[in-house]
């Protein structure tokens, strides 16, 4: 006879590698060489985060703001990641920090493109 017990759900809880959690814990007490080994780790995903944004005409100063604002915001999330937290490792944590920054740095800048061009009043 088969047995009718459907299998398991398999764990899809994303854990943070212990190795990053103590990278980030000592980044988190101002450890400048762990925050530079979190940022060179997850430079691929700073990297990917910046070129959605390639396909926008941009100039070469505003693709270094992407870039300055993707390593800021990449701080700030290493920063504010609680390491304690079940779900949610540091790469996702920061995946989701990175898109809602650099949208908010996109929309600044087409603000500013705008502003730019409007003309001056007599």
């Amino acid at each position: 006879m088969k047995d009718h017990n459907p299998p398991a759900p398999a764990d899809t809880t994303h854990k943070t590698d212990p190795a990053v959690r103590e990278l980030v814990l000592s980044a988190q007490a101002g450890s400048r060489e762990a925050y530079l080994t979190l940022l060179s780790k997850y430079r691929p995903l700073l990297e990917s985060s910046v070129a959605r944004f390639g396909a926008f005409e941009m100039t070469d100063q505003e693709r270094a703001d992407m870039w300055e604002e993707a390593e800021r915001v990449f701080l700030g999330a290493v920063s504010t990641y609680d390491t304690d937290q079940e779900g949610v490792d540091l790469g996702l944590y920061a995946k989701i920090c990175l898109r809602n920054g650099l949208v908010s740095e996109w929309r600044h800048m087409r603000s500013r493109r705008r502003v730019a061009t409007l003309p001056l009043a007599e």
